[in-house]
């Protein structure tokens, strides 16, 4: 929400005054697929404990509602519901146009299935000639959202651990 300037209290302001729409923020970073894998479970754990389908609608968004808001409601369908995520897939994308990030969505059942955390790894530039910035981007990371390495001076190189 920072990156586009939005304003959250209109929004909180204005489920206030209606009355029947509780607002629930759960923060996920934009065009991240990663912090995306790493958040679904516990997204979904509580849209799940928010919502109760007999009683209600739930409104799950994002900025633009094209990539992470759409992630979260098909691994709501199908970790809550038990919608095949093909299935899935082809009915939130008929009634939306957007492009859930299924991968993300398949990595984090596999990491809930086994019990396994991602992976932290170092990236190192020890070879860097005159830059003075250097920045990764890409499909784990999003590549509208680069992520700035940092310098080290002991090791003189520039590293990003993740």
């Amino acid at each position: 929400m920072a990156y586009f300037n939005l304003d959250l209290q209109p929004i909180l302001d204005r489920c206030k005054e209606r009355g029947d729409i509780k607002h629930v923020r759960f923060p996920i970073h934009d065009f991240d697929p990663y912090d995306l894998r790493r958040k679904l479970p516990n997204a979904v754990s509580k849209l799940a404990q928010e919502h109760n389908p007999r009683t209600g609608v739930i409104y799950i968004h994002c900025t633009a509602g094209m990539g992470r808001a759409p992630a979260t409601a098909l691994a709501y369908m199908n970790w809550i519901r038990g919608i095949q995520l093909d299935e899935g897939f082809k009915l939130l994308t008929s009634l939306r146009r957007c492009g859930p990030k299924v991968e993300a969505i398949r990595s984090a059942t596999a990491d809930l299935l086994l019990g396994n955390e991602p992976t932290d790894v170092s990236i190192m530039v020890s070879r860097y000639g005159t830059a003075q910035r250097i920045q990764v981007a890409g499909l784990d990371v999003g590549w509208h959202a680069p992520i700035d390495l940092e310098m080290d001076p002991k090791l003189h190189c520039f590293i990003l651990q993740r």
